[in-house]
């Protein structure tokens, strides 16, 4: 189940994956929206130094490996050997990216 899959109740604080590796995630919830580990970002999110390998994400609209609906900072993230799908806004890092990704 990804973390915030609401626009009315998204992730706002900071994630630092300290430079760790997520390996295997799977989410398989092909009619459902905001899939990826971080479903729905606010503008006061930060999520840093993540990085997620062999991943498998199934979901409908904004679907991505590390946030389905990003309004904030992403920073030094990766997201490498995936399968990632849906319907619409699917993306590698994310879904669609509203703010910034440096």
């Amino acid at each position: 189940m990804p973390i915030a899959t609401e626009l009315s109740s998204p992730f706002t604080g900071t994630f630092d994956g300290n430079g760790y590796q997520i390996t295997g995630l799977k989410i398989n919830r092909a009619d459902k929206n905001y899939q990826s580990l971080f479903g729905v970002t606010s503008e006061t999110a930060v999520i840093r130094n993540v990085h997620l390998e062999v991943v498998e994400i199934k979901g409908y609209d904004y679907v991505g490996g590390l946030v389905g609906y990003s309004n904030g900072m992403i920073e030094n993230s990766t997201v490498t050997g995936t399968l990632i799908q849906g319907e619409y806004r699917v993306g590698g890092l994310a879904g669609i990216v509203r703010k910034d990704v440096i």
